[in-house]
């Protein structure tokens, strides 16, 4: 026999995460791409205010680009961490080489997450070709793919041994 004690009632709890923040590699001509990993612990849909992109040089010195975006978040449902992608279109075309980002999360007038770090800028067509996506997947998650071609593998040993004709 078990007791169980619930309460319910209709108080809206919020709890609403950037646990992490990365820059993606560009192609020229890009704009500036931020991956988002948001955690809605909280009972109710959340979505981001707005998003702030500073641009600077190789360096980190010089300020190259302002960017603002206020619309155009997904958003969360509660109890879900979802991926998002932002990207934040610019009118300055990113020569090829490295360049450091600043981006600042917004809800309710608070900056809820922020990071600066470095990121590149490459070839037209480098990640756009086809098969890029598959490359870099591969390249990302090989123990996955490996694992899964050694179960397939044996597999198809172990059916070839127990179906063979005596």
């Amino acid at each position: 026999q078990v007791a169980i004690n619930l309460s319910v009632g209709n108080n809206i709890y919020r709890k609403f995460e950037v646990p992490l923040i990365r820059f993606l590699d560009i192609e020229e001509g890009w704009g500036p791409k931020v991956y988002l990993k948001v955690d809605n612990q909280g009972n109710v849909p959340e979505t981001f205010e707005r998003a702030i992109f500073e641009l600077f040089d190789k360096y980190g010195a010089a300020r190259l680009a302002y960017l603002q975006k206020e619309e155009g978040f997904e958003e969360v449902p509660p109890f879900t961490v979802v991926e998002q992608i932002i990207d934040f279109p610019i009118d300055l075309h990113l020569g090829l080489g490295q360049y450091w980002g600043s981006v600042q999360i917004f809800q309710e007038g608070k900056v809820i997450a922020t990071q600066r770090t470095v990121f590149n800028v490459l070839k037209k067509g480098s990640l756009s070709r086809p098969g890029a996506a598959l490359l870099r997947s591969v390249k990302d998650n090989w123990p996955y793919y490996l694992a899964g071609f050694v179960i397939l593998s044996l597999g198809w040993v172990f059916r070839r041994r127990l179906f063979r004709p005596r």
